[in-house]
């Protein structure tokens, strides 16, 4: 298994999001620089695409887990189960509150209800759209991993690239024009999609590649010289901020995964990113319910980014916190009864 902390990097990626999603678009915040024009939050939000890291992540954690005679398929209904129990319960309390805002919208008529409880089509939530391929994804993990096993992980890796040019360009040339509409097209082209990320978090656990890099840069970066990892990730970080990286916005993401778990953190700053790595799938379907579509007004009426953003990881985590308490409440008092 390899020794990276998925935790502590998934924190880093659920921090991205929110980043992205509060400041991909200008609105009305006090911006602390522009830049030719452009507010310098709207800039750095380039960077930030978070699939591509959770891609990975969920690559290394599967395939790490696989290797080790646990990843089966039923293993992994089990999880994706957990995890839509965590989505229902979300939309649960989400759709109450919209539906005594917006009567209007929420909860929409039976067909629209049961498109957003399979999460083939997450009209409530848009920023879900993940969810179903995701958990296409997780279930063959078992079929792609003894691919990789069998045949040369090089030509997969090649192959799953270039079919990911492929649906880049489909997504980019008729998404508005005809998938965003037609799920039952969408959601396979975007399993395969998907894969290109996913595949190459899985080889570089097979190959151990990652924990080589690992071992490299903190023998590079050794002794007083080792805060110099944290100048590599600013960097690194910034390159999508200038440059398009589109499909190879993968291999940005595995090089910024390094530096960040090779960089050298303070206790409280690694126990931090671990917390919120271990709220990260909640607080991704949690996070636009305030920011766009409940409380949109509210969150940007704090004016200053840091204030905007801050309040959005609070409000998220707090709101996970509360929904791990009712997914485990039955659990609980089952334990409870038992006891009595």
């Amino acid at each position: 298994m390899t020794r990276i902390d998925t935790q502590c990097a998934k924190g880093l990626s659920i921090l991205l999001m929110l980043f992205l999603h509060l400041f991909n678009h200008f609105d009305n915040y006090v911006s602390a620089l522009t830049i030719q024009g452009k507010p310098l939050e709207l800039i750095v939000s380039a960077a930030c695409n978070p699939v591509s890291f959770y891609l990975i992540l969920g690559g290394i954690g599967l395939y790490s887990v696989w290797n080790n005679g646990k990843g089966t398929f039923h293993d992994n209904s089990k999880r994706i189960l957990r995890l839509f129990s965590h989505y229902w319960v979300i939309l649960l309390i989400f759709v109450f509150i919209g539906h005594l805002i917006r009567p209007e919208r929420y909860p929409g008529s039976l067909s629209t209800i049961i498109e957003n409880l399979t999460a083939f089509h997450t009209t409530y939530n848009g920023e879900c759209w993940f969810l179903f391929p995701y958990a296409l994804v997780a279930l063959s993990s078992p079929i792609l991993f003894r691919m990789l096993n069998k045949y040369d992980w090089r030509l997969i890796l090649l192959m799953t690239f270039v079919i990911g040019i492929g649906t880049s360009f489909l997504i980019s040339r008729y998404g508005e024009k005809y998938l965003f509409g037609n799920m039952i097209v969408y959601n396979p082209l975007l399993y395969f999609h998907l894969l290109f990320s996913f595949l190459l978090g899985a080889v570089m656990v097979k190959t151990k590649m990652i924990d080589s890099f690992l071992d490299d840069i903190k023998v590079f970066f050794s002794g007083r010289y080792s805060y110099l990892i944290w100048l590599v990730c600013i960097v690194v970080f910034s390159l999508p901020c200038f440059i398009r990286f589109r499909v190879g916005y993968a291999f940005y993401a595995s090089a910024l995964i390094i530096f960040f778990v090779a960089a050298p953190k303070w206790n409280w700053v690694e126990k931090t990113f671990t917390v919120l790595g271990k709220h990260s799938m909640n607080m991704w379907m949690i996070h636009t319910w305030f920011a766009y579509y409940l409380f949109h007004d509210a969150i940007y009426s704090l004016k200053y980014p840091p204030i905007i953003f801050g309040s959005l990881v609070i409000l998220s985590l707090v709101s996970s916190l509360v929904v791990n308490y009712i997914v485990r409440l039955p659990e609980k008092l089952n334990i409870i009864f038992k006891k009595h």
